[in-house]
């Protein structure tokens, strides 16, 4: 049953995703008078990343548990979405500078790198959370059990 308590969680984090948007607007401003062609582009990446930032916040505070993987996902999402957009400009940058090649690899390098981290740093947080779990709770194991399991998935010829 909701409390009080719980809608002024929501309420606060409202507000702050909220002004998040604001901000983002701000920001595609600022971007808009570098790059006009930008703006909305900018302006959608910014105000993601402020509100899911503001959504997994609300969601790690209601659950007040451990995080399961989709919110750990969800988590380094932004950083993503962070990650592309500046990729992105500097796509558009090298594009400008060194021609329309090299803003093509720079753009893709920059995205790949960004998956690459948000993967690790998502494997990383998952692992330490079971791991953590795991010495939390040890179970018994029985070497000669542990020796059957093992064969039980050997190939019979190697």
């Amino acid at each position: 049953m909701p409390t009080l308590a719980t809608f002024r969680l929501l309420g606060k984090h409202l507000i702050g995703a909220l002004s998040g948007i604001y901000i983002a607007a701000f920001v595609a401003r600022m971007i808009g008078w570098l790059w006009p062609s930008a703006r909305l582009t900018a302006f959608i990446i910014a105000s993601l990343f402020f509100v899911i930032s503001e959504l997994c916040i609300t969601l790690r505070e209601l659950r007040k548990g451990p995080q399961s993987t989709g919110s750990i996902i969800l988590d380094f999402l932004p950083f993503l979405l962070l990650g592309g957009g500046v990729s992105l400009f500097l796509g558009r940058l090298a594009s400008q500078w060194f021609g329309s090649d090299w803003g093509g690899i720079v753009v893709f390098y920059g995205v790949y790198f960004c998956i690459i981290m948000a993967i690790a740093g998502v494997k990383y947080t998952v692992q330490d959370r079971n791991l953590q779990e795991d010495l939390k709770h040890p179970r018994e194991s029985d070497p000669a059990e542990d020796q059957k399991k093992s064969r039980k998935y050997m190939h019979p010829y190697i």
